[in-house]
């Protein structure tokens, strides 16, 4: 062969290679192994999902959810790093993980003493506002909204 015009010298064509013959079809023996280890792969897994279930009550069905033993497995590891993650939070910060405290008495409606028969006008309202109860139900009234 020739020098091109850069002084290059010549390079042979790259070699063919042959395409590679087609795979034969897998026989119905083939074919039957195949399924039959799916099969056994799927129950393998099933079984596996079940125990670990068991053994990890506290964990959301989400952590077991996969078609195979290695997304399982990283589902619960995803699921306990959450739950680690929010013991660790609450043990740093106790005052925002605990519920906050109620005053005494919270959420009881107090029915105030009932006032003797014979006080009347300013004279009940005094009483009742020495007692600490509120201004209508010195009165009798309802409260207004």
């Amino acid at each position: 062969m020739a020098e091109d015009g850069n002084n290059n010298p010549p390079q042979d064509p790259p070699p063919t290679t042959p395409a590679p013959a087609a795979a034969p079809a897998p026989g119905p023996d083939v074919t039957a192994q195949l399924a039959q280890a799916q099969e056994t792969i799927k129950a393998t897994t099933n079984a596996f999902r079940a125990q670990v279930r068991t053994v990890n009550p506290d964990l959301p069905e989400t952590a077991f959810a996969g078609d195979d033993v290695a997304s399982i497995q990283k589902g619960i590891e995803s699921a306990r790093a959450v739950i680690d993650h929010a013991a660790k939070y609450a043990a740093d910060h106790p005052a925002t993980a605990a519920a906050p405290a109620s005053p005494p008495g919270a959420g009881v409606t107090r029915q105030p003493a009932p006032m003797p028969g014979n006080v009347h006008g300013s004279g009940r309202i005094g009483a009742a506002l020495a007692r600490g109860d509120s201004v209508t139900t010195a009165t009798g009234g309802e409260p207004k909204e």
